[in-house]
């Protein structure tokens, strides 16, 4: 629309400077035809000049200013649909990361919170049994139970082992079973070597055979009292079950 309207404009300038040329007369006096205008003198490289000096110039330099300042770019007069698109300025344009937070915003971490991991067979705590301190002193005699024998009484009240055999009688090759009664020595000569032979406080599981008799000799220093005792489900005349777990002090 702005297009037509400047061409709509330049044709009304050109025709009114035909319509000004053609009425120009002769001057009085003057010998000199005056100029007369023509197609040609109104032709684009005939109507500029270095600088706006004549009425052409000044004409053709409004109707410029004119289409120019309604928007639109005229390359030459005679060509009214010729036009200049003007180039589209460019904007820079900052391109901003939307996966970052907000300056200033707390910094939530991703992490998965750790979680504690029990173990899958955890390994089970040592048992602390208390047992009261055997009476002091030693007892002048002793029943055999079944699964007890003279070294094991030996090392249970920490006497000398020979010393008992030969108190009582006895040698190697003497025949041991349960309700025989021993006496132990008083003489404080203490029993030769380690009494412990197995590590305890430990459980133990209970094998076809056994009593706390025999498991207190098994022990070496353990008394049967303290086995009952560390075992309150225990109860005379202590029966065991094979697989029952008991514990020792």
């Amino acid at each position: 629309m702005k297009m037509t309207r400047s061409i709509l404009l330049l044709v009304s300038i050109i025709i009114l400077v035909l319509s000004m040329t053609g009425c120009v007369r002769s001057i009085p006096g003057s010998t000199s035809p005056q100029p007369t205008a023509t197609l040609e003198t109104l032709l684009p490289e005939n109507l500029v000049s270095p600088g706006p000096t004549g009425v052409m110039d000044q004409i053709y330099l409004f109707a410029t200013q004119t289409v120019m300042a309604s928007g639109q770019g005229v390359s030459s007069p005679m060509t009214p649909g010729s036009q200049t698109t003007p180039a589209p300025e460019t904007v820079p344009v900052t391109q901003t990361d939307a996966t970052l937070p907000p300056e200033g915003s707390p910094v939530v971490s991703l992490e998965s919170p750790a979680v504690p991991v029990e173990p899958t067979n955890p390994t089970p705590a040592p048992v602390v049994i208390v047992v009261p301190p055997a009476t002091p002193g030693l007892p002048s005699s002793y029943t055999l139970q079944h699964g007890e024998f003279p070294y094991c009484i030996a090392r249970r009240y920490n006497v000398n082992p020979v010393e008992l055999m030969r108190m009582n009688g006895l040698t190697t090759y003497s025949i041991i079973y349960a309700g025989m009664s021993l006496l132990i020595p008083q003489t404080g000569s203490q029993f030769p070597g380690e009494r412990a032979l197995l590590a305890h406080p430990a459980t133990y599981v209970v094998r076809a055979g056994d009593t706390i008799y025999s498991i207190s000799c098994t022990f070496g220093d353990v008394s049967p009292d303290s086995i009952v005792f560390a075992n309150p489900g225990l109860t005379a005349p202590y029966s065991l079950t094979p697989g029952q777990v008991i514990n020792i002090p």
